[in-house]
């Protein structure tokens, strides 16, 4: 979390520097008639010449990394926006506090089951987004050694909720209502059945926890025994910086949350009868709801502010970028006038001049996009590792931030250069 923070200061570092490199060459030598400074100081004019390249390629530097930077925030996103989670996050609504309904909670959950267009209920706190964090140590028996013990999300749930979530089930059964048994039974995450051994027939097995914050009469950790039922596939119940840890479900009141799968074409019918059957069951009680893909999208807000900024700096960048790059060309096109009208004269086309004139800054463009391409590969390198559900850095995505930062170039100088060409070559050369 404090990554993103650095990168935000050192964009607008960067920014901030850029615009301040982009002001000398965009602004001060256009104002300025470059051939009496050069006449006046022909050895002064040399100096500031390499300074002016040299901001040149800073400013294009900074504009390549911050392209990069922004087309790679963007397929990062794009691939957390399309990634299979392993649940459905799209229309389920989740009703916060639901511990207002009292007593009430259940029979609220029958009405909302009989509204038009809701699929299923469920009631739990426990959440697949980050929020909603449970751990608890289990073991495969009744004590914990190292060689024996998980530590895994434990949470609580309702007979629905695997239905609601629309999880998958990869071996056995989710709970069942019927089975009183079920009671002391468990759903692992195929993560945990792994982790405690159980990957090949997990069904039948025990695991066992603390049973409450107290101590038997004995003196000795009094352990519960929960018998393994099913195992549900693997799905990303926190964010996608983390990898899939172990996750153990029973069954068990937690009413912080309720949430309501519906379709799509019913959502304001949902919405209405969710307030109505709320106001009536549990007046006086503030109704609050979201929906489960926005708070999944709310987990990924720094990254999404951080795009929209990088794209802000690297058109600002860009845009001084080609003013510092078009202020140099101007100048270097009023020192070369009488070159340009002689070439001219003597046969020269205009195509010849604009390769004459951008041949130097070409120069400086590539050897800016050399030196950024590994700074930018070095700093989102370190952003993504942030991840551990992440995009691979192809070339190609900084072969097209090169491409767009040179074509950038390129149509900024082709227009000054071709000014230039096309100028009366009589009247440069009656000027010099």
């Amino acid at each position: 979390a404090a990554f993103p923070g650095v990168v935000l200061v050192l964009l607008a570092a960067t920014a901030a520097i850029t615009l301040l490199a982009g002001a000398y060459p965009a602004f001060f030598l256009s104002g300025f008639q470059p051939l009496r400074m050069l006449r006046a100081a022909t050895g002064e004019g040399r100096g500031k010449g390499s300074l002016r390249s040299a901001l040149v390629i800073f400013q294009f530097i900074a504009s390549t990394v911050l392209i990069t930077g922004t087309l790679l925030v963007y397929y990062q996103l794009r691939f957390i926006q399309q990634k299979k989670l392993g649940f459905e996050k799209e229309q389920v609504v989740i009703l916060h506090d639901a511990y207002g309904l009292g007593n009430n909670l259940l029979p609220f959950k029958e009405e909302m089951q009989k509204a038009p267009g809701v699929e299923s209920v469920a009631i739990s706190s426990y959440l697949p987004v980050e929020s909603s964090r449970s751990n608890t140590t289990y073991s495969t028996t009744p004590e914990f050694r190292v060689d024996n013990s998980v530590n895994m999300e434990s949470w609580r749930v309702d007979f629905d909720y695997a239905r609601t979530m629309g999880l998958e089930l990869e071996k056995g059964r989710f709970f069942d209502p019927a089975m009183p048994s079920d009671s002391f039974a468990i759903v692992l995450n195929a993560t945990a059945a792994k982790n405690f051994g159980y990957e090949a027939d997990p069904l039948g097995k025990k695991v066992y926890t603390i049973a409450g914050d107290f101590r038997a009469p004995s003196g000795q950790d009094d352990f519960v025994g929960y018998t393994v039922i099913g195992v549900v596939k693997d799905f990303h119940f926190a964010s996608l910086r983390e990898s899939i840890g172990s996750l153990g479900m029973t069954i068990g009141r937690s009413t912080g949350s309720m949430a309501l799968r519906y379709e799509a074409a019913h959502s304001r019918e949902v919405l209405a009868a969710l307030e109505n059957n709320w106001r009536q069951m549990a007046p006086g009680q503030v109704f609050s709801y979201s929906f489960l893909d926005d708070e999944f999208a709310r987990m990924y807000e720094s990254e999404q502010r951080l795009g929209k900024i990088a794209l802000i700096f690297a058109f600002w960048a860009i845009f001084i970028s080609c003013m510092g790059l078009l202020g140099l060309a101007s100048y270097v096109a009023e020192q070369r006038t009488k070159e340009i009208g002689v070439r001219k004269v003597l046969g020269a086309s205009a195509l010849d001049i604009v390769g004459l004139l951008s041949r130097n800054f070409l120069q400086l463009i590539l050897i800016a996009v050399t030196i950024a391409l590994p700074l930018a590969w070095y700093f989102m390198r370190a952003w993504l590792d942030h991840f551990a559900y992440r995009i691979d850095l192809h070339w190609w995505v900084f072969a097209l931030s090169a491409g767009i930062a040179i074509c950038i170039a390129l149509l900024t100088l082709g227009l000054q250069s071709l000014q230039a060409a096309l100028a009366d070559p009589v009247k440069s050369l009656r000027r010099e």
